[in-house]
């Protein structure tokens, strides 16, 4: 059995999106913390949290010293918030190019077959335009993939993922422990702008 064959269904399909999505996701979370300041941002993040908490607890409890000590810090939170942003785009504008190419060559090579097996008819969802097409596949008669090969390979299952739905789950699955090694900290923070409310008027 050659490479191309091992890895077009599962479950070498499945084995070889997930070993993919681990080494495009370490060499991101890699990347980021090469051209992100990573304790200025934890620094920005802590700051804005206690933020927020004081804002939430100043609407609450109508004290007004605490919305006036609100009110006078929005700007430096919005600006943080900003810079923030602007550091989490670096390491997207950075991977854009090969995450497109490595998309690219996926989708020539597998195109809307199933990589990875699920146990449940999951792809009743398959007709929402723009979604499920792209995440669940079907090995039924009118799939371009062998039905027969596909229920020998995986037992009885014969739904499964395409490349684009077990990559996104991998991923989802990843980024967070990858980004714990890695002491990646730029979500949770917000869009610029994000917290405000009557308070700081």
């Amino acid at each position: 059995m050659g490479l191309e064959e091992l890895i077009i269904r599962p479950p070498g399909s499945a084995i070889f999106i997930f070993l993919l999505t681990v080494c495009m996701t370490t060499m991101t979370a890699f990347a980021t913390t090469k051209v992100t300041d990573q304790p200025k941002l934890r620094r920005y993040r802590r700051e804005i949290s206690e933020w927020r908490k004081m804002m939430q607890t100043a609407q609450k409890t109508g004290d007004e010293k605490m919305a006036l000590e609100v009110r006078r810090r929005s700007k430096i939170i919005q600006n943080m918030q900003k810079q923030v942003s602007a550091q989490s785009l670096k390491p997207s504008l950075i991977f854009l190019i090969p995450f497109l190419i490595m998309f690219f060559v996926l989708s020539a090579f597998y195109g809307h077959l199933p990589v990875a097996a699920i146990p449940y008819n999951l792809g009743a969802l398959q007709p929402i335009p723009l979604f499920g097409q792209l995440i669940f596949a079907y090995t039924s008669a009118e799939s371009p993939t062998d039905p027969s090969t596909w229920v020998r390979t995986f037992g009885d299952s014969t739904y499964g993922l395409t490349y684009i739905g077990w990559y996104l789950i991998c991923s989802y699955a990843l980024q967070a422990i990858i980004n714990r090694l890695f002491g990646v900290s730029l979500g949770g923070l917000g869009a610029p702008g994000a917290g405000t409310s009557p308070i700081q008027r």
